[in-house]
């Protein structure tokens, strides 16, 4: 998938239920869209892409022997959900996806447009050449379930049905937030970063939250930002994606990579060996965990010098362990097998999840000082959206016009991203706010800040706008993976928020803060 500020190129979006082949990356700046045609051509596939998950059992066998159900089913359900960042959405607090409802305060009505921001869905692992080279130089039989390192960080098939099941639940939920037919007028807005993962969720959650059914291809129209094919022009059912170019300053989405505050904490962390991530690797837990590892492994590794270690070589490293943990998560959410590198850590899994919730709570959560005010831009742009949707929907002369699919009122904007810009903006707008910070002191499994549920695969907060009587009387909602919540701005509120209060408890960084500034950015 191409865009050039030039020209338009297009491709068809096959339905998530699909195959499709993999798009490497993102190149210029362009912009999306989607229009409904009925094809069923797919994308182009090249070798290396082939591997479906039909293959998984030919690429990875079990790396000790077949495990019989019921040890597959005892590691399945100790790992499925503890797997940090790298959960599927589905398990990521092993409940099913059907939620309570809240009905709106008196004199208040339906939602009539909803805010996204959504981390997306699976992708194939960033190391997958480094897992290969672990079992490697284990001398244990697996390589990566989901193809070559060609695959590396794409978006896998579950990671589209994931965003497509999303949307389709939303839509569900708040139907005056989706028009049944998708067009310019219906005032819709998606953007993505250029990283082509979350731009194939974006067209996994349009296909779900619009009118698209399983025999829909829809054709992807890449062309310059703004600009619309002249052959599309006249299309009732086309919109864009909006899609930076890879080397823009994303303020709003990809805000941790233009901040040098948060590039140099990053680095500092890196460096601190007194910090809470490195002290828990060498704490007593992590030290047993890391000799079982080495005891399970079964077998000699080869030293620096070329000869056989015993199975409690200290070769076998933290950093080892950490990666086999890796290796179980993409075991899981790629191929569904847990009698790989799963069968090496279940027992200390626990362990691995909380390391890495260490980790992440002080590089992108409340741990980093700069979390908080990182995302400024982001949320200048949710609450700019709020207030355009407010006035359309005042300009909106009857019910029957907000209701109507080709009214102007602004219905929805859908933004997706990353882990890395979900985190600090839960943490901007307090959502941590009553969690002890985690320490390597010991392990907590009673914490509520745990990745596996707040920072899974395809993570989304959803904030709704529902109208009461005037844009003074507006309240939002929120949802964080699509349970209420209450932000702490709107504890004397409750789950309906008055928009205005909001605004009072983010005046700062909504008119006084300066990203720059703020991130000591060089002019």
């Amino acid at each position: 998938l191409r865009g050039r500020p030039g020209g338009g190129a297009h491709h068809r979006v096959a339905h998530p239920r699909r195959a499709q082949a993999q798009p490497r990356g993102m190149g210029g700046v362009a912009s999306v869209m989607i229009l409904c045609a009925a094809s069923t051509t797919a994308w182009a596939t090249t070798e290396a892409e082939r591997t479906t998950t039909d293959a998984v059992a030919e690429r990875a066998p079990v790396l000790r022997r077949e495990a019989s159900s019921e040890e597959k089913n005892t590691i399945m359900d100790a790992v499925r959900g503890r797997l940090a960042t790298k959960t599927a959405y589905a398990s990521a607090d092993g409940a099913a996806r059907v939620f309570s409802e809240t009905p709106p305060p008196a004199g208040c009505g339906e939602a009539t447009f909803v805010n996204v921001v959504a981390r997306h869905g699976t992708r194939h692992s960033s190391k997958i050449a480094r897992l290969d080279a672990l079992a490697a130089r284990l001398g244990l039989p697996w390589r990566y379930p989901g193809g070559d390192a060609s695959q590396a960080s794409l978006l896998t098939p579950r990671g589209r049905e994931e965003h497509y099941e999303l949307a389709r639940r939303l839509r569900a939920r708040y139907p005056l937030a989706f028009a049944s037919v998708v067009s310019p007028a219906s005032r819709t807005t998606i953007r993505a970063t250029s990283k082509s993962r979350a731009v194939q969720s974006a067209e996994a959650f349009a296909l779900g939250a619009f009118d698209y059914d399983d025999d829909d291809d829809p054709a992807l129209v890449v062309t310059a930002s703004g600009g619309v094919p002249a052959e599309n022009e006249g299309s009732t059912r086309a919109f864009r994606v909006e899609i930076p170019a890879a080397n823009d300053s994303d303020r709003q989405l990809r805000f941790f990579d233009h901040c040098a505050a948060h590039a140099a904490w990053e680095a500092a962390l890196e460096r601190n060996a007194t910090s809470e991530y490195a002290r828990y690797l060498a704490s007593d837990e992590f030290e047993a965990a890391l000799a079982a590892f080495r005891r399970r492994v079964g077998r000699g590794v080869p030293n620096e010098a070329g000869s056989s270690t015993t199975t409690e070589s200290s070769s076998v490293s933290a950093a080892d362990l950490l990666l086999a943990y890796e290796g179980c998560a993409y075991d899981v959410v790629v191929a569904d097998a847990d009698d790989r590198w799963c069968g090496l850590v279940a027992d200390h899994v626990a362990v691995l999840e909380y390391a890495k919730d260490l980790d992440e709570w002080y590089e992108n959560g409340p741990g980093n000082p700069v979390a908080r005010t990182m995302p400024v831009e982001l949320l200048r742009d949710l609450v700019a959206a709020f207030d355009d949707a407010v006035a359309s929907s005042l300009a909106a002369a009857t019910e029957d016009d907000v209701r109507a699919p080709n009214t102007t009122r602004r219905r929805s904007a859908l933004r997706f991203a990353h882990a890395e810009t979900l985190l600090p903006l839960a943490t901007m707008l307090g959502l941590f706010d009553a969690q002890p910070a985690p320490t390597a002191a010991r392990l907590d499994d009673a914490r509520r800040f745990r990745t596996s549920v707040v920072a899974p695969m395809a993570a989304n907060l959803v904030a709704t706008l529902h109208p009461c009587g005037g844009a003074s009387a507006s309240k939002v909602k929120v949802l964080y993976n699509e349970r209420e919540v209450v932000l702490p701005a709107c504890a004397a509120e409750g789950v309906y928020c008055d928009l205005a209060t909001l605004k009072r408890a983010f005046h700062d960084a909504l008119h006084v803060w300066d990203f720059d500034a703020l991130c000591g950015n060089a002019d």
